[in-house]
C-alpha cells in the first residue's frame, strides 16, 4: 500500500500541515475567568508535580524522582513552545476514518492531529501558568 501512496503523492501532491515554534505567547484576560483558567490551571499543575514528583521524597530517594520531575517539565516547556498545525482539508476520506489510498501525506497529517492531541493539556497547563504569572505582575499581589 505504501507504494501506491508514493505514486500517487508523486503526480498530484496534497498540502501538508507544519509544526512551528509558537511565537504567540497568551495575554492575559482582564477580568475573572483568567484568573479562574490561570489559578486552576497552577494549581493542577502544582497538585501533578507534588503527587508525582514530591509526594514521599527523602534525601534517599530523590534520584528515582528526578526522571519524573523532567520529563513533567519538558512536556509542559515543549507543550507551550510547539505549535502543531495539521491541514484538515487533507486527512483522508470522510474526516479523517479511512485511509486515502494513494495519499501519504494524509497519514502525515493524522499524525500531526494526533500530536496535537497528545500535546493539548501540556498546552493549557503551561499557558495557563503563563497568564497566571502575567496577571500576578501586573496586579503586584
Amino acid at each position: 500500500m505504501g507504494l501506491f501512496e508514493w505514486i500517487g503523492e508523486s503526480m498530484n501532491p496534497k498540502p501538508m500541515g507544519s509544526i512551528e515554534k509558537e511565537t504567540d505567547v497568551p495575554k492575559p484576560p482582564y477580568n475573572f475567568w483568567g484568573w479562574v483558567w490561570g489559578g486552576v490551571a497552577t494549581l493542577t499543575t502544582i497538585f501533578i508535580y507534588y503527587k508525582v514528583v514530591f509526594e514521599g521524597i527523602t534525601l534517599q530517594n530523590w534520584q528515582g524522582r528526578s526522571p519524573f520531575f523532567i520529563v513533567i517539565s519538558l512536556y509542559l516547556f515543549a507543550s507551550f513552545w510547539i505549535a502543531v498545525k495539521p491541514n484538515y482539508e487533507n486527512v483522508g476520506w470522510l474526516g479523517g476514518l479511512i485511509n486515502h489510498p494513494f495519499r501519504i501525506s494524509d497519514n502525515f497529517n493524522r499524525s500531526l492531529i494526533f500530536l496535537q492531541i497528545l500535546l493539548l493539556p501540556g498546552k493549557l497547563l503551561s499557558q495557563g501558568m503563563v497568564v497566571f504569572w502575567k496577571l500576578l505582575q501586573q496586579n503586584r499581589l
